[in-house]
């Protein structure tokens, strides 16, 4: 029995000896590399990427990650840009309010419905069109406090505050107002008294923000 199997060997041997200048040296050479296996997982061979593709792909991705804008910066942009607006529409609450005052002035002179309803109009128009100024404000201050000294944020300070609450002083009076023309506040004076409030902050913000 072991004749025979060391017979067998020795046939497969002179076998492989014959078929062996078959191959290239190549192909030999192919044949005689060891196998790496620790690339292979699952039964299957990773294929590794040549650099240049992999640098040319993170490149690509860069690229389009530079160039799309994110939506934060398109929203701060947006923001900025709106800001600037603080100055020019902070003028229409200033001017109506102050206006309030005189044609309350004026009806407290000459007695008359068109006083009345003016500065009914008026001091309504002034609160509702304080708040986006006090909006824009507030945007407009961030860029603000970066580039700004000690003493001029000390005075930015103060113009936030009293804009604020000439904002809350003209919506109240405005309510004040609208409850009195209505007969549901029949004393008057507490609105007269808050209107001049108000006037006096919307003087000193205006002095301070500009």
């Amino acid at each position: 029995m072991r004749t025979n199997l060391i017979k067998i060997l020795v046939l497969f041997y002179l076998l492989a000896l014959t078929l062996a200048p078959c191959f290239s040296q190549e192909e030999t050479e192919f044949l005689q590399t060891p196998i790496n296996h620790s690339k292979i997982e699952g039964g299957q061979d990773k294929l590794e990427k040549p650099s240049h593709v992999e640098n040319s792909t993170e490149n690509k991705i860069s690229d389009m990650e530079s160039s799309e804008p994110s939506e934060e910066e398109s929203s701060v942009k947006i923001i900025r840009w709106l800001s600037k607006f603080h100055p020019i529409s902070s003028h229409f609450p200033i001017v109506l309010i102050i206006m309030a005052g005189i044609a309350e002035l004026l009806f407290f002179l000459a007695p008359s419905p068109t006083y009345s309803y003016s500065s009914r109009f008026m001091i309504i128009a002034g609160a509702i069109s304080a708040i986006p100024v006090i909006l824009l404000g507030l945007a407009y201050g961030i860029e603000f406090e970066s580039n700004s000294s000690s003493l001029t944020l000390e005075i930015f300070w103060w113009h936030r505050f009293c804009g604020i609450s000439t904002g809350i002083l003209a919506c109240t009076t405005a309510t004040m107002k609208e409850l009195n023309f209505r007969k549901i506040l029949v004393n008057s004076h507490w609105y007269l008294i808050s209107l001049c409030i108000t006037i006096i902050f919307v003087l000193i913000t205006a002095y301070l923000g500009g």
